[in-house]
């Protein structure tokens, strides 16, 4: 009987311990959770002219990021929109582009002329366009209409990685976006990464170590024929 409750024991005491995990794990990814969400966009210029902006990764449960009562138009609403249970990872993101632009050698073609009065006024059209890198725009315009065809082309430096926080500090995730295009501006940033549960793993060697001393104490157990 003694053998039958130690392991009744050991079962209690091995519960005791994967709940305790369990809580102490939750907490500590929705505080964590918290303080990324709340983070700011942090933003330099290199000398290139170009935008680096960088805040903290979203690290969580997709559960633990579901659970936050957001504005279904805030950019957590937002993620929590696109993940689902097959999510790794999900970043939204909103930038603008803006430049100015000086139309210095354009061309003059003929194009109306009207007659007034016994008077010959004619109305040139002016061309002009802006080719390179980051932006191909067309311009032309006329007494009676302006017709601009434009395209921007915008490409981007991402990268997921730690930062160190002092020599006894823990290190902490964090996202960043470099735009290369000199005319971008990122107004904002949030990316979500699913992260390993740690407490599964102690629950699972919690459990193994808890089965192997069942089988002990079960072979232990002396077995009588009649």
């Amino acid at each position: 009987m003694k053998n039958a409750e130690r392991i009744v024991y050991i079962c209690v005491i091995t519960l005791c311990f994967i709940g305790m995990a369990n809580g102490c794990g939750k907490l500590k990814r929705m505080q964590g959770l918290l303080d990324s969400v709340n983070d700011t966009l942090t933003k330099t210029i290199n000398k290139k002219g170009q935008e680096k902006a960088t805040t903290d990764l979203l690290l969580g449960s997709i559960k633990d990021l579901k659970s936050m009562h957001v504005a279904d138009s805030s950019t957590i609403g937002k993620l929590q929109k696109m993940v689902d249970k097959n999510t790794m990872s999900a970043t939204y993101l909103s930038n603008v582009t803006a430049n100015h632009v000086d139309m210095k050698e354009q061309s003059v073609s003929m194009k109306d002329t009207v007659k007034k009065g016994g008077i010959i006024y004619v109305y040139p059209e002016y061309k002009d366009t802006i080719n390179d890198r980051w932006q191909n725009i067309k311009i032309r315009a006329n007494k009676d209409s302006l017709h601009f065809d434009y395209k921007v082309f915008n490409e981007f430096d991402i990268k997921q990685e730690w930062k160190r926080n002092g020599l006894f500090k823990r290190k902490t995730a964090e996202v960043s976006i470099l735009n290369l295009n000199p005319h971008t501006e990122t107004l904002v940033y949030k990316t979500f990464t699913v992260q390993e549960n740690k407490s599964n793993r102690l629950r699972d060697m919690l459990i193994g170590a808890a089965i192997s001393l069942i089988a002990v104490e079960a072979i232990s157990i002396p077995i009588h024929f009649k």
